[in-house]
């Protein structure tokens, strides 16, 4: 006899041998009971049952049912549902020590509750995690037990040590219920590959680059953009790029008002495809002439990867133009034909204390009516010609290849 709320159900008549004693008996519901208890999920049923011998002996009336006699069973056919919450779906990580994710039961009334929850984590070239190791399966998912609480689950035993570089992975999960719905049966690799959480292991550090000013440079314009580039081959891409400015007194730029004594990256700039970077639009009074300054910049790509160590580009803003003298011969001297011209070299400080220094002199030597001009071979009517003297850094001692020089005749050195 099947009982809900007090009503009670259809009576089968269940015949059996009567050996051996004591007896068994089985029923499977028949008619519209099942249709009729489909809709009970979350709800309880009793169940009776009274047996009669050969000799219509009967356990106890039908309207006299004895306490404790039948079971109460509750019904659930409700599949629970399960989730990843972290790796996040299209995510990227660069450390991962634990995978965690939600479990509930469905439907109304009371439900049996979490039995289990599998887990299948995929590698991208079909392996699954077996609990030690990824392996072929032959195209079919492994599954594997995590920790499972009242509403959530957690698993501990895949770490990045086990996982590939800019590879990526994807996990699936099904929760099984203590009334047995729910399975992993009949789940494919292609249901793991289109229902899972897809993430990308990334541990390899991005790097950047400033390509505009160029390194070692010397600018005698004005600093109103810096430019750069910043990579991540293979990996999760650079996300964005820290840039910091120094200048060789130790200072800080702040984007706004200058430099000043705070350090740090303070300005990070997003990457257009490609991997470019620009900060334009800088005021170029802030970058005074006379320093030097260095560009220090940071990229970090998608799974929180940051790059060490910096990158450092160098220049110097000079925009004075240098002077140079010579002083010897002086004016109106006199010099032998195997003479030799000296003088000095200076490069102006305006507002700053690092100067760009002097790369090169030239010297230009013409007869005293500058019809004539020396090539360092011979005499040519190009005034243009001009004899380059390697020099250091403010002065310079140089000895040229004398001229033939008539006697009595001028000769104008100009440096």
């Amino acid at each position: 006899m099947v009982e809900r709320h007090g009503l009670l159900g259809r009576k089968p008549d269940l015949l059996n041998s009567t050996v051996p004693n004591p007896n068994t008996w089985s029923y499977t519901f028949g008619g519209n009971l099942p249709a009729a208890i489909a809709t009970l999920s979350g709800e309880g049923i009793y169940l009776i049952s009274r047996s009669t011998d050969n000799a219509q002996n009967v356990e106890f009336p039908a309207n006299s049912i004895p306490p404790g006699a039948g079971v109460t069973v509750n019904l659930d056919f409700d599949t629970p549902v399960s989730s990843v919450t972290y790796p996040a779906n299209n995510s990227f990580k660069h450390n991962i020590s634990s995978y965690v994710g939600t479990a509930i039961e469905t439907g109304p009334g009371t439900q049996s509750g979490l039995s289990t929850v599998q887990i299948a984590i995929r590698r991208s070239n079909g392996d699954y995690w077996n609990g030690s190791a990824f392996a072929s399966n032959s195209g079919n998912p492994i599954w594997v037990t995590p920790n499972v609480f009242v509403s959530s689950w957690t698993y501990l035993s895949l770490s990045s040590g086990s996982l590939t570089p800019n590879v990526s992975y994807i996990i699936y999960s099904i929760p099984i219920d203590n009334a047995g719905n729910g399975t992993t049966a009949g789940v494919t690799d292609a249901m793991v590959q289109a229902n899972g959480n897809a993430f990308m292991f990334d541990n390899i550090t991005p790097t950047s680059l400033t390509t505009l000013p160029a390194n070692n440079t010397y600018l005698s314009g004005f600093v109103t953009s810096l430019s750069g580039t910043a990579s991540d081959p293979s990996g999760s891409g650079a996300a964005t790029v820290n840039i910091e400015v120094i200048n060789n007194l130790g200072q800080y730029y702040n984007w706004l008002t200058g430099f000043d004594a705070t350090p740090g990256f303070r300005q990070p700039f997003t990457p257009v495809a490609g991997g470019a970077w620009s900060a334009n639009g800088l005021n170029a009074g802030h970058f005074l002439e006379g320093y030097q300054y260095q560009v220090v910049t940071q990229a970090v790509d998608y799974a929180g990867n940051f790059e060490t160590p910096y990158t450092t580009t160098t220049f110097v803003v000079d925009r004075s133009s240098p002077t140079s003298a010579i002083t010897y011969p002086g004016a109106g001297g006199y010099v032998s034909q195997t003479g030799f011209a000296q003088g000095t070299s200076t490069d102006v400080l305006v507002g700053g204390n690092f100067p760009a220094g002097i790369s090169k002199v030239k010297v230009r030597i013409s007869t005293n009516s500058f019809n004539s001009f020396w090539t360092g071979s011979s005499w040519t009517a190009n005034r243009h010609i001009q004899h380059l003297v390697e020099c250091h850094s403010f002065s310079q001692r140089d000895r040229l290849v004398a001229p033939p020089i008539a006697l009595g005749y001028e000769r104008h050195i100009r440096g």
